[in-house]
């Protein structure tokens, strides 16, 4: 079981629940738990971090760092689970692959590949560099609200609620979706699926 938190308050309730894998997306907090197997997921955009205790976002950290790939490098078969398995210890599949399809790429290895499927999680929409908060919310005043406790939302004409976060080091804006993605039913069947299939 691998989460990903965003405070450090989750940190804490990771570890005291033995989290195999914890990534964060803030660096204090990487450094302070880096002993207890905290991963910093690395940014998306102009990011030079160099650490075997990575989570990477795009191709450029994982050649670099050769360690776990997170869900955007967009691992949605074999041939790309086998080319950057290449360059990472563990990746993680597309998050839009459906229950089957996972179940045959599995299948393609015997049900022993080393992979992580997100099962719950707010993905991730769209990245920006435009500084939503700063435009909207500061009116081009000096950069605060990304350093508040506020939450901030975008919201269409159907009234769903999308997430804004920010990036406060590198001013980057994450827009994610409203709608939650959750698998736990699909993956509790993938496992009983795996546990009847016959070895080649």
């Amino acid at each position: 079981i691998s989460v990903l938190a965003r405070t450090e308050d989750q940190v804490k309730c990771a570890i005291d629940n033995n989290v195999n894998r914890i990534y964060v997306t803030d660096k204090f907090l990487f450094n302070k738990y880096k002993a207890n197997g905290v991963y910093f997921r690395c940014y998306r955009v102009n990011d030079n971090t160099t650490d075997r205790n990575t989570l990477c976002t795009e191709l450029g950290s994982l050649y670099r760092n050769r360690t776990i790939g997170d869900y955007f490098l967009n691992v949605s078969n074999h041939a790309t689970l086998d080319y950057l398995s290449k360059y990472s210890k563990l990746l993680t599949l597309s998050i839009e692959l459906d229950p089957k399809e996972v179940y045959d790429i599995m299948q393609y290895y015997n049900f022993k590949k080393n992979v992580e499927v997100v099962v719950f999680s707010y993905p991730e929409l769209m990245i920006t560099k435009y500084c939503i908060l700063k435009h909207t919310v500061n009116k081009d005043e000096k950069c605060h609200a990304c350093m508040d406790n506020y939450k901030y939302y975008l919201m269409d004409r159907n009234n769903c609620k999308y997430r804004i976060i920010t990036d406060p080091e590198i001013h980057l804006s994450h827009i994610m979706n409203y709608q939650t993605i959750d698998k736990i039913e699909d993956i509790k069947e993938a496992i009983e699926m795996a546990k009847y299939t016959p070895s080649p």
